[in-house]
């Protein structure tokens, strides 16, 4: 009997502690986009949506958060002064605290495909014939 008692005991313990760590996983999100509103270095406002018709959202900052406008790094101090009023950006967060705040002087146009990386070659055409970049269909 004491064995049953300490067996259940123990995956008793086993869930408890499974439930607390999975709880304390952080939660990434994806970039989000928006339009800025105000930064008061504690607290970003962004108005949501590609276009900044969206509701506003509050997103803390703290030290560890990453700041870039146009892709360069740029301090806390620079992005308070060089935040423009409805400038686009893209907020990754954690646990809701910014992670990287992203601003960009010119909204990536959303119909534009990316252009593929450097060095990739053209798939080979349907129908099977070899293209000088790329190896035939089999």
């Amino acid at each position: 009997m004491k064995y049953v008692i300490a067996l259940v005991s123990s995956l008793a313990l086993l869930s408890f502690v499974g439930s607390a760590r999975a709880d304390d996983t952080p939660k990434k999100t994806k970039p989000h986009p928006g339009h800025f509103v105000s930064f008061d270095g504690k607290e970003l406002v962004v108005k949501g949506g590609a276009k900044g018709t969206g509701k506003e959202h509050k997103i803390k900052v703290d030290d560890k958060t990453k700041y870039t406008i146009d892709g360069k790094d740029v301090t806390v101090d620079d992005a308070q002064k060089g935040l423009k009023a409805d400038e686009y950006v893209e907020v990754t967060s954690v646990d809701h605290v910014a992670t990287l705040v992203a601003a960009m002087t010119t909204a990536p146009d959303p119909d534009k495909k990316p252009a593929p990386p450097a060095g990739d070659s053209k798939p080979a055409p349907a129908d099977g014939t070899k293209t000088p970049d790329a190896p035939a269909a089999k």
